[in-house]
């Protein structure tokens, strides 16, 4: 068994991640970034970390990540291939993307394994995933942590699509195989209850942590006097976003006479998102991805975050909606939702769970009004949301991640 003594000799830590590109789940990696800077941070020794993904990504998160004492954080930068629109680019990208991929894998490995002091954690696509472990020993003695996002959707949601099929087969043949050393990463007790009844792990095998973020602390307690209601992050069809411009027009009298407004902080995905309402304010300018300053400049503006997420997506995967909700302490006004009933069980009273959308339609409608029975729960639910970002803070996912490496699998 791995002692909690043994555990602190790891000198460096490698995060290797080639699906992320651009601006892209920013808030995770850099949280695991800084959940990895705090697992190593133990005594005066000089320690490092290496954070390998595509160059768009990577030059971004430098600019963000601040080392901690005697911690190095450096970066490499890799081919990630983007996937194109049309079917002859996707068809060229993908046989760009095996080539790469492979190669990329092979030097992970090579670099892995000449460094015997180090700890792996990498987020790879099913089929990578797959490949990866094949690779490695099923002997191996190094320690490694996968982290699972949205891919375990795969495995658990009925499908149609041959993309989506793929991606299950080999992510289950992937879980079948896991390497000695082994554990997996995931954000919900939900995912891991999952996994562990259909592959049989044991607990040590399968760790939660909830998504790390910053801290922040919400200064302003208060309703705006013109109550702001936002869609937060990329607006498409899998998110249910349309409903705001439904919505919307369900309060026309109410933005008319200035008690609300509404508004989707982000892009939208055009060609999933026709039926637009003009009064509905597009922050993205000529639909373009927002800044990280400007976009967390708006948020801190608003009153409330609009989740339209169902039982149909986003049940095994966490929406960044959500997170950055917590995070900037903005109640929630959501639809009834596997992962978000389990948010508010945890959290209290950090807004409003609505059965269906005309429940949300009066909820929206009530506070617009300033109804006392609505909006004096205001400064509750952002105490509330304060506690539970409280959780969700990367020094305690490295306490977790510290505990469980120091049990076998």
């Amino acid at each position: 068994m791995m002692t909690s003594a043994e555990f602190l000799e790891f000198e460096k830590i490698i995060i290797f991640d080639n699906v992320i590109i651009g601006n892209n789940h920013l808030v995770i990696n850099s949280g695991i970034i800084n959940t990895a800077q705090k697992v190593l941070e133990e005594d005066s020794k000089q320690k490092e970390i290496l954070f390998i993904g595509d160059c768009s990504h990577t030059n971004i998160l430098s600019e963000i990540i601040s080392n901690f004492q005697n911690i190095k954080v450096s970066f490499r930068s890799i081919k990630v291939i983007n996937p194109g629109k049309t079917f002859f680019q996707k068809l060229i990208s993908w046989f760009k993307k095996l080539y790469f991929d492979r190669k990329n894998l092979l030097e992970l490995i090579r670099l892995f394994k000449e460094d015997k002091s180090s700890l792996l954690i990498i987020s790879l696509i099913s089929f990578n995933l797959f490949c990866f472990f094949t690779k490695i020993k099923k002997n191996n003695s190094q320690q490694i942590l996968v982290l699972l996002h949205g891919e375990v959707e795969y495995l658990f949601q009925k499908t149609s699509l041959f993309k989506n099929k793929l991606n299950s087969f080999f992510l289950s043949k992937a879980l079948c195989n896991l390497p000695q050393n082994t554990k997996l990463i995931v954000f919900s007790d939900l995912i891991k209850n999952a996994l562990i009844q259909r592959f049989d792990f044991n607990g040590n095998q399968v760790i939660v942590i909830n998504h790390p973020i910053k801290n922040f602390t919400r200064e302003d307690m208060r309703v705006s006097n013109c109550v702001t209601f936002s869609h937060l992050g990329v607006a498409n069809r899998r998110k249910n976003s349309e409903l705001i411009f439904k919505l919307s027009k369900s309060m026309a009298s109410n933005i008319e006479n200035g008690s609300c407004r509404f508004s989707i902080i982000g892009r939208i995905e055009e060609r999933e998102i026709s039926n637009l309402d003009a009064n509905v304010v597009l922050e993205a300018n000529c639909n373009k991805s927002l800044t990280n300053d400007l976009y967390w400049e708006l948020i801190s503006k608003i009153d409330y975050s609009l989740i339209f997420l169902t039982d149909d997506e986003y049940v095994y995967r966490v929406s960044g909606s959500l997170l950055d909700s917590i995070q900037f302490q903005i109640p929630i006004i959501a639809l009834k939702q596997g992962f978000i009933s389990e948010l508010f069980d945890k959290g209290g009273d950090i807004g409003f769970l609505c059965k269906d959308f005309d429940e949300m339609v009066t909820v929206v409608r009530q506070i617009s009004l300033k109804n006392p029975k609505f909006i004096e729960r205001y400064s509750t639910q952002v105490s509330n949301l304060k506690r539970l970002s409280e959780k969700y803070h990367f020094e305690n996912a490295a306490l977790i991640i510290k505990a469980k490496l120091a049990h076998s699998t």
